[in-house]
């Protein structure tokens, strides 16, 4: 999932794109924090966030913006600022926390309000605050919800592997088939998480052409964006997550445990494959680090450059593919020079 301009190439302005928004989201957030009255609020989210998005347009979406603005009221004259609320205000990546309660973010039931279905599982909680100025991190939200759906297929299917190994041996199989289900019926929320994502990406977006007619401050004003659902390989995914987190300040906290680390061993199977892996091995941590960005970068363009695409870097990964040799002198020069340097 891309951000980008019509009309201009998106792999080349979605990084531009981000990091206007991210100025935008710090001086929405902080105004927002700051704000003293319900009507400076209203007045920073017109024209620093750029509107307000609920998680539903429908009935549910209004009575999730009426109890968003509750909360605030309440939060405002018991505190006297968002920022005072005690632990639970927070500004994510993907939009705001005025101090809501996880446990009970979910939809109505009877009487009482369901919690969500885990800890920050912000795309359908009632009270989140978002909207345009958040874009970029909703996008990078989406993205991060779609890599754990596919982790979460593979989880199931190792244990589907599990079970049919206990089947053949004659093994009772009712522990792993109960957490088969269990992880069926978590990504079954992670899904409905996305799909809430994806609506209020759209609906920022609208806001966002709508604000190009007016006088909106946006950093993107006057020129038309949308986004695009584009299929991609695992591996390019992972990077551009990785990527955007260095740009949105505080986003590094919400990617998930060793996703960086899973694009670091695929990107270093690809180097081995093309002789190169000694060089990766003898630079220090941070110079590593710089290696692999930027070759997770040159993956990313040779996926949109090349037909093949995703089939493109599964033979990278596997070694029927080998990396231009244009691409390959900076780093097959530098190991030349570590075994010269080290006989």
């Amino acid at each position: 999932m891309t951000l980008y301009y019509e009309a201009i190439d998106n792999a080349k302005t979605h990084q531009a794109i981000a990091t206007a928004l991210e100025g935008r989201r710090h001086a929405a957030a902080n105004a927002i924090a700051n704000a003293t009255s319900e009507e400076e609020i209203d007045e920073k989210i017109s024209q620093l966030l750029g509107g307000a998005i609920t998680p539903k347009s429908s009935e549910a979406g209004a009575q999730a913006s009426r109890d968003l603005n509750e909360l605030i009221s309440e939060n405002l004259a018991k505190y006297g600022r968002l920022q005072n609320v005690p632990s639970s205000f927070s500004v994510f990546a993907h939009g705001i926390c005025p101090g809501g309660n996880c446990n009970q973010g979910g939809e109505r039931k009877g009487r009482v309000f369901t919690p969500v279905h885990r800890d920050k599982a912000c795309s359908r909680c009632r009270f989140r605050l978002t909207g345009p100025a958040f874009l970029a991190g909703l996008t990078m939200n989406a993205n991060i919800l779609i890599s754990e759906i596919s982790a979460s297929a593979e989880k199931e299917r190792n244990l589907n592997k599990e079970i049919l190994e206990h089947e053949d041996a004659d093994m009772p199989t009712t522990i792993l088939e109960t957490r088969v289900n269990q992880e069926i019926s978590f990504r079954d929320e992670l899904w409905a998480d996305w799909a809430a994502e994806v609506t209020t990406i759209q609906e920022c977006i609208t806001k966002t052409k709508e604000s190009c007619e007016g006088s909106s401050t946006l950093p993107i004003e006057h020129v038309s964006i949308g986004f695009s659902l584009t299929e991609k390989h695992h591996l390019s995914m992972l990077h551009t997550i990785c990527q955007n987190s260095k740009i949105i300040l505080g986003s590094s906290m919400d990617v998930p445990t060793g996703l960086k680390e899973r694009r670091d061993s695929m990107l270093f199977d690809i180097v081995a494959n093309n002789n190169a892996e000694t060089y990766l091995v003898r630079l220090d941590k941070k110079e590593r680090e710089k290696a692999f960005d930027a070759l997770g970068d040159m993956i990313n363009e040779l996926e949109n450059k090349t037909p093949e695409g995703a089939d493109f870097i599964d033979r990278l990964l596997k070694g029927d593919e080998k990396l231009p040799p244009s691409l390959l002198p900076s780093l097959t020069q530098r190991q030349a020079d570590l075994e010269v340097f080290n006989d």
